[in-house]
């Protein structure tokens, strides 16, 4: 997630929705457990 955190805030002209795509069907998990570490400290 840091190297898609570091595309978009630096390359986000080059951003390829494919790439997109396959961050969020791989790597949702991580989106998940950062909402959960939100909702803890809530």
């Amino acid at each position: 997630m840091v190297r898609f955190r570091n595309l978009l805030g630096h390359f986000y002209l080059e951003i390829d929705n494919e790439i997109i795509y396959n961050i969020l069907q791989n790597d949702i998990k991580d989106f998940n457990s950062f909402r959960e570490a939100i909702l803890a400290k809530l």
